[in-house]
């Protein structure tokens, strides 16, 4: 059996950075995006609807 040893990295990302970054890179003055976080659909050969389940790697822009 081989050891394994996992260790954890404190080191923060640095998000904000890399967010303003590709904001200045873009130069849009206004917009809109469309994000589709999951599809609706309806049970086989019924009118009844699936119960919405949001995709699992979706994050809520706010």
């Amino acid at each position: 059996m081989n050891s394994l040893t996992i260790s954890v990295v404190k080191k923060k990302i640095p998000t904000k950075q890399h967010c303003l970054k590709v904001a200045s890179l873009l130069q849009a003055t206004e917009g809109v995006i469309y994000m589709r976080g999951g599809l609706e659909g309806n049970r086989d050969d019924t009118d009844i609807e699936l119960q919405f389940r949001q995709e699992s790697n979706f994050f809520y822009l706010t």
